[in-house]
């Protein structure tokens, strides 16, 4: 249960050496899951520049934290809610199983989601190999969602530069905590793609990013 709650804990943005130390006293108090059990929300539950933070907290309930942040000089309100359990099989040999959600709002209005699972049900892992071929100003919409599938999450303006412009998110966590004589040892691999839609729907921008070790 130890690495269930850190993964919980990482995924909510605390530091690696804290989450561990917090989960080590609460592991014995504690089930075999942590945080509040959701599932992945189906696309068209979710509507850029419509849904209100009322009808996420209906479908999802109490987030795990709340955050209030600047992004092109708007206020974004921000939901996170984390899951974990060694019930659930991960995608990963070793890893923990955990998802995480982030909900973005400016003036009640959602503007961007992010879904991520290292859970093999509904993992978002994907082939980053394949990235580069996703060419500026030659790439369509369609073409990155031929390559990727089914985006873990979605953006517009303000999280955007530009007005009129969207993002396509893809985006895998996974946590692994391996035990030391002194104290566990947390690995964490991420990995990110933001691909920029322009309003014709052609590819604008390209952003990948991955960090830690598998």
């Amino acid at each position: 249960m130890n690495r269930q709650i850190a993964a919980l804990l990482l995924l909510s943005g605390l530091p690696a050496i804290v989450a561990c130390n917090v989960a080590r006293g609460l592991s014995e108090l504690l089930p075999a899951t942590a945080g509040r059990r959701f599932d992945r929300p189906a696309d068209d539950e979710l509507v850029l520049g419509s849904t209100g933070e009322a009808q996420v907290l209906e479908r999802f309930g109490r987030p795990f934290r709340e955050g209030t942040g600047l992004s092109n000089d708007c206020v974004i309100r921000t939901l996170t809610y984390t899951y974990a359990s060694s019930l659930k099989s991960a995608h990963a040999s070793g890893a923990t199983s955990a998802r995480s959600a982030n909900f973005d709002f400016h003036e009640n209005s959602l503007v961007s989601y992010v879904f991520s699972s290292s859970m093999e049900k509904d993992h978002t892992d994907f082939d980053e190999t394949i990235v580069g071929q996703i060419g500026k100003g030659e790439s369509r919409e369609e073409d990155v969602l031929c390559l990727f599938g089914r985006p873990s999450g979605r953006a517009i303006f303000p999280v955007t530069g530009e007005a009129g412009d969207h993002l396509l998110i893809y985006s895998y966590t996974q946590v692994r905590v391996v035990p030391r004589l002194f104290g566990p040892r947390t690995v964490v691999h991420t990995k990110h793609l933001r691909v920029t839609i322009d309003r014709e729907g052609w590819v604008k921008d390209v952003h990948y990013s991955m960090s830690g070790e598998k």
